[in-house]
């Protein structure tokens, strides 16, 4: 059976190889800078304008969570982060629903946001327009 230093390790062996993979490099201090101006830009943006955010945030964001999670240690840090990225989450999600009426919504965000973000803007789109169709009797 592993025990939680053999299973740290065999996770710290599995970050290493993704990173030389280029699939997913993290500098800790450097991606919590980044969260917290990002946090910080969004909070004082417009409500009708969405700040412009690297297309990989949200898979960075689950991958440095999961790495803080392992280590017990870290568990006052995790909540501090999983509560910030919370915080992003629910700004742009409540500015991204107001554009879902939007009759072209490609052009208007889609330089802005992350890919998460912009399959979330399609899906409140279209359910947007059904909704409109039931309630007009189209």
């Amino acid at each position: 059976d592993p025990t939680p230093e053999t299973s740290m390790e065999i996770v710290a062996e599995i970050a290493e190889e993704l990173e030389e993979m280029n699939y997913c490099h993290i500098d800790t201090e450097e991606f919590k800078q980044y969260l917290f101006k990002t946090l910080n830009t969004e909070k004082i943006q417009e409500y009708n304008k969405l700040s412009k955010i690297n297309n990989d945030i949200y898979k960075k964001i689950r991958f440095y969570l999961y790495l803080l999670g392992l280590n017990p240690d870290k568990k006052e840090e995790l909540e501090n982060i999983r509560n910030s990225f919370r915080k992003l989450i629910n700004i742009r999600t409540g500015k991204i629903m107001s554009f879902a009426n939007s009759p072209d919504i490609k052009t208007t965000l889609e330089k802005n946001i992350a890919e998460e973000e912009y399959n979330f803007l399609k899906m409140m789109n279209n359910l947007t327009k059904k909704w409109k169709s039931v309630i007009l009797g189209e």
